[in-house]
């Protein structure tokens, strides 16, 4: 289990490159450093190498009206880039959910298993 800071909506994430692609915004790299800092103050997660299973629990930063679905590509390529698996394809199941049990303060927690 890792506990993450609230990440940026995917409308956020990208940005077009005027000479043609796409970069990683400002607020994913703003975002990125801060769940680094976070992971320094737990404990070093696990590595998978095979199929996983994810499970992203979110607590509502505010009262406005959001889409949760619209996390994930944030919070799988954020696994990728730690090292946790070594490519987001191995996850091959993926469970995302508002946290109505107060089980977060705030941010996120993040469950990954083996299959």
């Amino acid at each position: 289990m890792m506990l993450w800071p609230f990440p940026p909506s995917v409308n956020r994430l990208y940005r077009k490159n005027p000479r043609g692609g796409m970069f990683k915004a400002k607020e994913w790299h703003t975002w990125a450093n801060e769940v680094a800092r976070h992971m320094k103050a737990q404990d070093a997660p696990q590595k998978f190498t095979g199929p996983v299973k994810v499970e992203y629990i979110v607590a509502r930063p505010d009262k406005r009206r959001r889409d949760v679905t619209n996390l994930i590509k944030c919070l799988d390529d954020m696994l990728e880039l730690l090292g946790i698996v070594q490519n987001d394809c191995q996850i091959v199941d993926c469970h995302i959910y508002w946290d109505r049990d107060d089980r977060v303060a705030n941010g996120l927690m993040v469950i990954v298993e083996a299959i």
